[in-house]
């Protein structure tokens, strides 16, 4: 595997960024890779302090890494509420990731609908599978999230997002009494 540093990367040390990668997983795996001399940054061996630069670029090789184990989902199908040639719209289920992370076996909702036939759109991210992914939600929350299908779609998305003109609204169950309508959640207990 190759991959070249991102400017968001820069300054991380070197089993760090090992550690996103999917067949590597763990700093404790990155930092032995490193020391066994397996991993080579911009055609050497790095030391295991080594902090990575934007364009260095990282080889591993393929044998080094390991398969990921297989996942399968046992929790039913994932509701589609809105789809066109741009986006799907789905109720995410508590209790499932939206992408595949480093060290996270279970299946994920990306996992799931590329799984259905849906095709998403490509992410740029060489580390991570995260493809059509305009915003998230935690594991344990239910809710409506987007994906997008085409490139263009993603970026306008994403930039709404960050620009807020796009507006998200959440709302939550609670028990017992809320003293007013309105408010700010600044905690709460985990029961």
């Amino acid at each position: 595997m190759r991959l070249e540093v991102a400017a968001e990367d820069a300054g991380r040390r070197i089993d760090q960024l090992l550690a996103a990668v999917e067949g590597v997983g763990s700093r404790s795996q990155g930092e032995r890779l490193v020391r066994e001399g397996t991993v080579q940054v911009n055609g050497r061996v790095p030391p295991k302090s080594y902090r990575v630069h934007p364009g260095d670029v990282v080889e591993i090789p393929d044998e080094a890494l390991r398969a990921p184990a297989p996942r399968t989902y046992t929790g039913g199908a994932v509701s589609v509420l809105f789809e066109d040639d741009d986006v799907v719209v789905v109720d995410k289920p508590a209790g499932m990731v939206v992408h595949p992370a480093p060290g996270y076996r279970e299946p994920t909702l990306v996992e799931l609908l590329a799984d259905s036939g849906f095709s998403l759109a490509p992410n740029e991210d060489q580390r991570l599978y995260r493809p059509g992914v305009v915003h998230r939600l935690d594991k344990d929350t239910s809710g409506t999230i987007m994906f997008a299908k085409s490139t263009s779609a993603l970026r306008v998305l994403q930039r709404s997002l960050m620009d807020r003109t796009a507006r998200r609204e959440y709302t939550a169950l609670v028990k017992g009494h809320v003293p007013s309508r309105a408010g700010r959640i600044e905690g709460a207990d985990r029961a």
